[in-house]
């Protein structure tokens, strides 16, 4: 909500800003930048405390990389409206334990607390719990929040200071603000589905992902990060909105240009490359089993057909430059795959790697579970959950100052009530008690 945005500039030509930069004086940082304290200890969200009211996957995904990096992250939910992913006992036993980790995939390191916002009591126990907050984060369509009084407007009466994050799936405002989305809207309604296929496809198919979800709630993380860091420099807060459409389409720049440029509608390419070839996945020996690569130049070309063997066919005119290659891509990928299905995915990977062709094997889970280099970073993090024995999930991605950051299980339901409502706002046992018969705390 503060300040606006705004493009200065356009990409910049190759050597534009030598002068300026050259000649422009050179200014030490202005101090009012630095906000470090010493005493504080090096993890980026310490005594940040963030009221998590998200759902699905890119709301607690947003969180979660909060919480992975020291920030107090209370989820609240109601035993009517409960997280995504929660396990019953009505479950298989295989689902259970999937689904219990996939929670903590998303939900790690945060605190639980039972609240239902449908009744008043509830509605003010939140309010009382923000003006002890830092950062709010939803992503509902823009009718709940509002129904509840709890939209942006009003959590300024209660925190002036208040930062907020809203990602709803079409946005606060516009034709479509109410219209309710998950990851598969969003990519058909980008395009971002119809170019996730391959050529030959007549209908595009839906996609077994959530990319969008993790995308925009990236971007919500990155977005709270300049709105704490502004905090800390002036005092204020502000609404940040990411709408999930506007976040997958902001991921297809080149998609825009091509028609706002050259007026030509992409097409779906599956695996292929306009600049590159071979260039894709290939069948590898075993079953279902797969590998990479790509040739992007000339020097490329001829490694490739120096682990090849250097075969006959690579002699063929139409193979001779990368323009060449590319205009018989397919019978070039036909002579490709007959070498990778003689090859383990692993081997054409080390082979090509070692005389500098960019291939990597498709790993299943059981390969990246035992893949030497997320082991040797400790990337892959014990979940410590007695309920999930043995289970590990991805470490987060940042590091800073060396710091790897943490993971742990997902909160229980209610798991933390006593902390949030004793602790935090002070209740005493017999009033908890009371607000959990009336269904407040439920």
């Amino acid at each position: 909500s503060e300040p606006m945005w705004e493009i200065q500039r356009s990409s910049p030509l190759l050597g534009q800003h030598n002068t300026e930069i050259l000649v422009r004086e050179r200014t030490e940082p202005s101090r009012s930048t630095q906000v470090s304290d010493p005493s504080r200890p090096l993890v980026p969200f310490d005594k940040i405390r963030v009221i998590d009211f998200t759902q699905a996957v890119a709301g607690p995904y947003c969180t979660k990389l909060l919480a992975s990096y020291g920030a107090e992250v209370i989820k609240l939910e109601s035993m009517s409206h409960q997280q995504r992913g929660r396990t019953n006992a009505r479950l298989d036993e295989q689902i259970t334990l999937r689904q219990r980790v996939t929670f903590s995939d998303i939900n790690g390191g945060k605190l639980g607390a039972a609240l239902n916002l449908r009744t008043e009591k509830g509605r003010e126990l939140a309010k009382r719990l923000i003006a002890t907050a830092n950062v709010v984060v939803e992503n509902f369509s823009p009718r709940v929040m509002r129904s509840w009084g709890l939209d942006y407007p009003e959590l300024r009466k209660i925190k002036p200071d208040i930062i907020m994050a809203s990602l709803p799936g079409f946005g606060l405002t516009g034709p479509s603000a109410e219209y309710l989305s998950v990851a598969s809207t969003v990519m058909a309604v980008t395009g971002m589905m119809q170019l996730w296929t391959y050529p030959e496809e007549q209908v595009p198919f839906d996609i077994p992902t959530f990319q969008p979800d993790y995308a925009g709630g990236t971007h919500a993380a990155v977005a709270i990060l300049a709105a704490l860091h502004q905090w800390a420099r002036t005092g204020n807060g502000q609404h940040i909105e990411v709408a999930q459409v506007e976040t997958a389409a902001c991921l297809l720049g080149p998609t825009f240009l091509e028609y706002s440029v050259n007026h030509r509608v992409p097409q779906p390419k599956g695996n292929q490359n306009a600049y590159a070839a071979p260039y894709g996945c290939y069948p590898c020996k075993g079953e279902d089993q797969w590998c990479v690569l790509a040739v992007q130049t000339e020097k490329e070309w001829e490694r490739f057909c120096y682990v090849l063997g250097d075969p006959g066919w690579a002699e063929d005119a139409k193979f001779s430059t990368v323009a060449a290659r590319l205009e018989n891509r397919t019978a070039l990928d036909a002579h490709v795959a007959a070498w990778t299905r003689t090859q383990t995915p692993f081997q054409v990977m080390r082979a090509l790697q070692r005389v500098g062709v960019a291939a990597g094997a498709v790993q299943n889970s059981e390969d990246l579970f035992r893949d030497p280099q997320l082991r040797e970073r400790g990337f892959l993090r014990d979940l410590h959950d007695p309920a999930a024995p043995g289970a590990v999930l991805p470490g987060p991605v940042l590091r800073f100052g060396g710091l790897p950051g943490k993971i742990t299980r997902g909160p229980e339901f209610a798991e933390h009530n006593a902390y949030v409502y004793g602790k935090i706002l002070g209740l005493p046992q017999q009033e908890v008690a009371a607000l959990i018969e009336e269904g407040v705390i439920a």
